[in-house]
């Protein structure tokens, strides 16, 4: 978790406006603390959720299908553009 601030910080240069960033982790709270303050104006932050996974957790618990044909939850901000 304590990644996400540092890396949203990096790569901010790098987004172009109307770039859309979102998400894979379950918690939004502290995602949305930790992502936001770095994201551009005109750049588009939209917290997710997918609705995928296993009973195991963790990087190594991933594998290539794991988000094919599942749902995502889109977590817009107030004032997110439409």
């Amino acid at each position: 978790m304590g990644t996400r601030g540092p890396i949203s910080a990096e790569i901010a240069d790098f987004l172009s406006p109307g770039a859309t960033v979102t998400d894979v982790g379950s918690v939004k709270r502290s995602v949305i603390d930790a992502v936001a303050p770095h994201i551009p104006d005109g750049v588009h932050f939209i917290p997710g959720h997918p609705l995928a996974g296993t009973e195991k957790s963790g990087p190594r618990a991933g594998f290539a299908e794991l988000f094919d044909n599942r749902f995502c939850l889109l977590v817009p901000q107030p004032g997110t553009d439409p």
